[in-house]
């Protein structure tokens, strides 16, 4: 967009170090309203809330075998493969996969694409 934010399907904006949450205002970090962000297939709809277990993530909040939630915030990736968002290229290093990923996807609410008050794209969670 020119000021180096870029936008996921669902109209969420982000950055490298922080991510635009729904009233509008520029939170540091990879969450969108306290969900971890993720790609996925056309399969799970747009701004659907999943739980994350049994997973090997460490960093930035998250600890190998513990539950997390995300939200589904853009597409893109194969059939039985979810993206989480790191931020940039750096944050790789923070964000580390230890050991073969086998992780269990639970659907556990919906959101809804919608629009806030500054006419900015959003997933509002119901």
């Amino acid at each position: 967009d020119g000021n180096g934010n870029a936008n996921t399907s669902s109209g969420i904006s982000f950055n490298t170090t922080s991510v635009r949450q729904a009233d509008g205002t520029w939170k540091e970090g990879i969450t969108y309203e306290g969900y971890y962000m993720v790609a996925s297939t056309t399969k799970l709809p747009i701004c659907s809330i999943i739980e994350i277990s049994n997973h090997t993530f460490s960093g930035m909040g998250l600890e190998p075998g513990v539950p997390f939630k995300a939200i589904i915030a853009d597409r893109g990736v194969p059939q039985n493969t979810l993206d989480l968002f790191v931020g940039s290229e750096k944050r790789l290093n923070v964000v580390r996969m230890i050991g073969k990923q086998n992780p269990k996807v639970t659907i556990i609410g919906f959101g809804t694409k919608t629009t806030n008050s500054n006419g900015q794209r959003i997933c509002k969670i119901n």
